[in-house]
């Protein structure tokens, strides 16, 4: 029996708080960070199940303390640092066996063969026990393992997002010098070399043209999975018994992989192929299978502040990051000087950076024209009001900055990294422009909102303003009369008639306090200038 703090399978047991979050209404605002910080950490195991009797280890050697590492999700840059901190850390607590517990599809190459070239100078026995699906760059991490050890409907392999086009990996498989040109060849070669793998299933997972098929010796049941060359030359072989005539013993059984197609295999295709040495049917007969005779295994899980990042580059998050920027901003934009708007917006833009920069997809490039950008929209609110002569260009150069964080330079899949950045910045468009609507016609009766708007201050007497008199449904007019409650930098408020107007200066700033006078009425603004008062 295995204990957890963090949500497992029913085999799996997990510690509980005693309040729970149903019984705070204030909880709610806290999921996030409670979900985050409930994850991750060593736990020492209450107990082992002895597994299944008779049930043959794969491990040859007993172990007292064990490691289980979860790698989940695409792997990226986190992955790799966090796997290196927490086999460390199994180091420290005398572990002599570590397993990478993986479900995980898609990903970055480069954090994969770095972490495949860890995993295989470790120094210590690794197994990979696959519980849902290893493809992609996750399948490199777990060939890199010792041994491999699937659950029941687990699937590795379809290496599509690097997979190598035309007779490549037949031609470096034969010369060495070709294989040295391509880091995924190389690192199947050499995963292949240190586990006892068969190097064409291996390459299967990554070259199309390959085909794979399945002979076996009717003189000793061996089974054997080659290319179509390697089983032309077995079947032609003759083998003789004492006594008897010469035969052919092997015999072609059928196709496993044709060509067009990348290797993928569930456990009862992969334990023949040689690339799987055991199935656990559960969590629970782990021990067993790995020979764990101890009291100690630690489950390592990602920390808070690896869970954090992760879950702040996710395209879900950075889509409600970018809406709250925009809403945000445009508030800032509309109403000069209210400051809470634009850190809010600033905070945003901050966070949705965050994370593509600690997972490794953010550059240096991509920074840099944000971060210009946001300088040129700060100068057009504080030199020039907002009226969005920098702003603009500003705001354009942060939506690029933002799409380029989506795609990973260097990396496979970058037309699927852009099509979801542009549909995240899009859609984020469209429903911050909705949001930006509703406050321009709700915002001064929403109760909350409306704070983030000047509060009039008390209305003076201006009817001794006015010119003549003027009817209560006529207060604003071209060259109607009222007094200003902001500076105008250009945007800002002013009363006519002792009704609260937003107005805009007609070409200079005009300080608080002024009078001023309408000088044109466009479908969205108000324009004025201010008034000379008389001495």
């Amino acid at each position: 029996m295995i204990a957890s703090r963090g949500p497992a399978d029913q085999s799996w047991k997990h510690r509980r708080g005693p309040c729970r979050a149903k019984r705070l209404p204030a909880a709610f605002f806290l999921l996030p960070l409670i979900f985050l910080c409930t994850r991750g950490g060593a736990v020492r195991g209450q107990g082992l199940l002895v597994g299944q009797a008779g049930m043959q280890p794969i491990q040859k050697r007993p172990h007292h303390r064990a490691a289980i590492i979860t790698i989940r999700g695409p792997v990226d840059q986190i992955t790799w640092t966090s796997v290196r901190r927490r086999v460390t850390a199994a180091r420290k607590l005398g572990c002599s066996l570590i397993v990478y517990r993986i479900n995980s599809i898609g990903g970055m190459l480069s954090p994969a063969l770095r972490l495949a070239h860890f995993t295989r100078h470790i120094g210590l026995p690794t197994v990979a026990y696959i519980s849902g699906s290893a493809i992609g760059p996750a399948a490199l991490v777990a060939v890199s393992c010792r041994q491999i050890v699937m659950a029941p409907r687990a699937h590795l392999g379809d290496g599509q997002a690097f997979e190598l086009q035309g007779k490549t990996a037949q031609q470096a498989a034969a010369n060495p010098r070709l294989a040295s040109s391509s880091p995924v060849l190389r690192d199947l070669q050499a995963s292949a070399r240190a586990n006892g793998y068969p190097p064409a299933i291996l390459l299967a997972i990554v070259d199309r043209a390959i085909q794979i098929d399945q002979v076996r010796n009717k003189l000793n049941g061996q089974v054997r999975f080659v290319t179509p060359a390697v089983r032309r030359t077995l079947v032609r072989v003759q083998q003789a018994r004492p006594g008897q005539a010469p035969v052919h013993p092997w015999f072609f059984v059928r196709r496993v992989k044709r060509r067009g197609t990348l290797l993928t295999v569930g456990p009862r295709r992969a334990k023949p192929m040689g690339i799987c040495q055991a199935e656990a049917g559960n969590n629970a007969a782990l021990p067993a299978i790995l020979n764990i005779t101890g009291r100690h295994i630690y489950i390592l899980r990602l920390d808070f502040m690896e869970r954090l990042a992760r879950w702040l580059a996710a395209p879900g998050v950075r889509f409600i990051l970018f809406v709250i920027m925009v809403v945000c901003g445009y508030i800032e934009l509309s109403h000069p000087g209210l400051i809470v708007p634009g850190v809010i917006a600033l905070a945003a833009l901050a966070l949705m950076f965050g994370g593509p920069m600690i997972t490794g997809l953010a550059n240096w490039w991509e920074i840099a024209l944000v971060v210009l950008g946001v300088l040129l929209i700060i100068i057009d609110i504080v030199h020039f009001g907002g009226l969005g002569l920098l702003a603009i260009p500003g705001f354009l150069m942060v939506l690029v900055g933002l799409i380029g964080s989506f795609v990973p330079v260097g990396e496979s899949g970058a037309g699927h990294a852009l099509q979801t950045g542009i549909s995240v910045i899009v859609l984020g468009l469209a429903c911050a422009l909705a949001i930006i609507l509703l406050l321009v016609r709700y915002l001064d009766i929403t109760p909350g909102l409306r704070r983030l708007t000047l509060q009039p201050a008390p209305a003076p007497d201006t009817s001794r303003l006015f010119r003549g008199p003027v009817a209560a449904q006529q207060i604003i007019f071209v060259g109607a009369v009222g007094r200003t409650v902001s500076d105008l930098r250009p945007a800002g408020k002013a009363y006519f008639g002792g009704q609260l107007v937003d107005v805009v200066a007609d070409g200079e700033f005009i300080a608080r306090a002024r009078v001023v006078e309408i000088t044109r009425i466009t479908e969205n603004q108000v324009m004025v200038r201010p008034v000379p008062e008389k001495g």
